[in-house]
């Protein structure tokens, strides 16, 4: 249980103004199913991937590796925020490739590789990687620029930011045994 929610938490708060919820915008909401496949895929390899790694970091290795991967990820939500510029071809094959290599290579997939690796629950940690996945997603598939509008991510990204990096040191810091 503790796997499906850290993995279901971290990726929703580490997927908040990142390229993949641009990229779903520029698809459009025609492209919910392919949207959905790509975001189960990158959960479920990088669950397997946290499941390869587990072997090698037992014990307090495990919550050191997780520690580091919440650390990098608090540090990207607290840089400034860019927009991309707009996709020229809405739903193009190119988008859906990008949007596969950031699902593969973003912050939220590392920290489920850390989640699964931690904990060792590979579909718990999938499933909540998915669902994560998911709920950041899928607004703004659906509402499209209203998305960025309705929702204060200058505000949000900084305040996740902080908190995540606080939790980090403190996994940290009980990992080496400094508190």
């Amino acid at each position: 249980m503790d796997a499906l929610l850290l993995a279901l938490l971290l990726g929703l708060a580490l997927d908040q103004g990142d390229r993949s919820q641009h990229l779903v915008r520029a698809l459009g909401p025609g492209a919910l199913v392919q949207v959905c496949l790509i975001v189960i895929l990158g959960a479920v390899v990088s669950a397997l991937l946290g499941l390869a790694v587990a072997p090698y970091l037992a014990g307090p290795a495990g919550l050191l590796f997780f520690a580091i991967a919440l650390v990098l990820g608090a540090v990207g939500l607290l840089m400034p925020h860019r927009t991309p510029p707009g996709e020229a071809k809405p739903a193009s094959l190119m988008l859906y490739g990008k949007l596969l290599l950031h699902r593969f290579a973003d912050r939220s997939s590392f920290l489920i590789v850390g989640v699964s690796a931690m904990t060792g629950n590979v579909w718990a940690t999938a499933l909540g990687g998915t669902l994560g996945g998911l709920g950041a997603l899928l607004p703004p598939l659906l509402a499209g620029a209203g998305y960025e509008r309705a929702v204060p991510l200058r505000v949000i990204r900084p305040v996740l930011g902080a908190l995540l990096l606080i939790a980090g040191l403190g996994c940290a810091l009980s990992a080496l045994g400094l508190l």
